[in-house]
């Protein structure tokens, strides 16, 4: 298998050598080539480049793409390397250059002025345009400049989608000025404006650029908005499986993030307040909640699970919000669309024990059975013995919670507190059935078989996780006079 022009384009492409690209190409490389023959060998934490009939240097070698050689030929009768090798790679050598860490732009530079295609497509529909828009305005640039079509969809959606995922504004605005659609929606009908407003952290791509956003800058992410809305960006659009909530919008998004100053954006565009409550009240933003209260937003417009904003203030213990949500006229008693939770329940769950102290004072019943789709029914003091929440579980006994009402089961939370000391036992058992533990017992002086039963109930607690403080708490109470 001999090396050919292509190669030798590609190899020196690889390492950033514009010398060498520019005499590949003077020698007759193909410009808009793909590198479906390349592939790359790595041994350990080092590869080598093979070049046809080299000896192998390891069996089990891992196999990436990009290299000159077709393993396959280097390795007849191995039929087994097979399952090391990817997907045979379609990408032009124009998205390769734009990969490149040093250089992207020179090298893509080069290959367009050699007539290199700047609308190749490989296998899932991905352009060179793409590439450059998770890369820098400099790449989209020179590749709209060479007539890169900003419309094409791939699984990502279009460049301007991955631009606006990165807060990229000055790329926005290149591809905006080149015709691109602002209201284009790609999978989970996501339009570049919810990207932006959600920080990027939305959808398939979102790992991916994960270190890339935590070195953006809030104004970068308002420039990439208000260029998207300048362009005329609905403010409104909700996400295709959202349209009954009407909460996974713009505002949603940037109200989830507690940036303020990116809700202030969005209203002066016509966007509704209060789709946005509900996400602001899941930060510690109370003055991004009242604004949104000042501005009308409905307290029990609920977000894209279904929780309302005291719900969600509930869970992350934002008491200062739930104060403003209940003086606004929020109702504590309100329930999930699928039953099982309300603004207390969430707070027992997330054990926030003063938020549960603050709910409390609007008379909600303490011994209700909840039952959250087709989960088991059970109450409140229940679910905290469960989760081994001490102090929540004593100040539920002091509210007024019945530790002998039955579960959905038949189980009480006394029961639940029993259970948890059955598993105990069943856990310390196992760890005893273990050599070694019975040799450290025996050079102590101690019997496996005495040492978690050789005290009393309330002696054996003591001796386990500190996690089971509530099933103690119960136990102590089933003790005491009249309990």
């Amino acid at each position: 298998m001999e090396r050919t022009l292509n190669d030798d384009l590609f190899f020196h492409m690889y390492f950033g050598d514009l010398e060498g690209v520019k005499t590949a190409l003077a020698a007759g490389a193909d410009p808009s080539a793909t590198a479906s023959h390349h592939w790359r060998l790595f041994t350990g934490q080092r590869w080598k480049w093979l070049e046809a009939g080299s000896p192998a240097e390891k069996k089990e070698p891992l196999f990436d793409r990009l290299c000159t050689v077709d393993i396959r030929e280097l390795y007849p009768g191995h039929e087994d390397f097979s399952d090391f090798l990817p997907k045979r790679e379609t990408r032009s050598m124009l998205m390769l250059a734009l990969d490149h860490p040093h250089g992207a732009v020179d090298l893509a530079g080069l290959l367009l002025e050699a007539g290199a295609d700047p609308n190749h497509a490989d296998e899932s529909g991905k352009t060179a345009l793409h590439t450059a828009a998770t890369r820098g305005s400099a790449g989209v640039g020179k590749l709209l400049e060479y007539g890169a079509n900003p419309h094409v969809f791939y699984i990502l959606g279009t460049p301007l989608h991955l631009a606006a995922q990165r807060g990229d504004a000055e790329s926005v605005r290149l591809l905006l000025a080149a015709g691109a659609d602002p209201n284009a929606r790609r999978l989970h009908e996501a339009t570049p404006l919810h990207l932006a407003t959600a920080h990027g952290e939305l959808g398939l791509y979102s790992k991916v650029m994960e270190e890339f956003r935590a070195q953006r800058e809030p104004h970068q992410w308002r420039e990439t908005v208000q260029a998207l809305l300048d362009a005329g960006a609905d403010p409104e659009a909700a996400l295709a499986q959202d349209q009954s909530s009407r909460a996974l919008t713009p505002m949603g998004f940037a109200a989830g993030h507690g940036d303020i100053e990116l809700v202030a954006l969005l209203e002066a565009a016509g966007a509704c307040a209060s789709t946005g409550l509900a996400s602001a009240c899941s930060t510690d933003n109370l003055a991004l909640v009242q604004r949104l209260l000042a501005a009308g937003a409905d307290t029990e417009q609920v977000d894209g699970h279904g929780y309302t904003p005291l719900m969600n203030a509930a869970g992350e213990g934002q008491l200062a919000i739930v104060e403003a949500l209940l003086q606004a006229g929020a109702r504590a008693e309100t329930l999930h669309a699928e039953g099982g939770v309300d603004a207390l329940m969430r707070a027992v769950c997330a054990n926030r024990v003063a938020v549960v102290k603050r709910l409390a004072q609007e008379g909600l019943p303490l011994n209700l059975l909840y039952q959250y789709k087709d989960e088991r029914k059970e109450t409140l003091l229940h679910n905290a013995v469960e989760r081994g929440y001490g102090e929540l579980t004593a100040l539920l006994l002091q509210l007024g919670a019945d530790p002998e009402i039955q579960d959905s089961t038949g189980r009480t939370p006394l029961d639940y507190a029993r259970l948890t000391k059955w598993q105990e036992h069943q856990r310390w058992q196992e760890e005893c059935d273990d050599p070694e533990v019975k040799a450290v017992f025996a050079r102590l002086g101690e019997s496996t078989e005495e040492s978690f039963y050789a005290s009393d109930t309330e002696g054996r607690y003591r001796a386990t996780d500190a996690g089971r403080a509530a099933c103690r708490v119960l136990l102590e109470a089933a003790r005491r006079p009249g309990a």
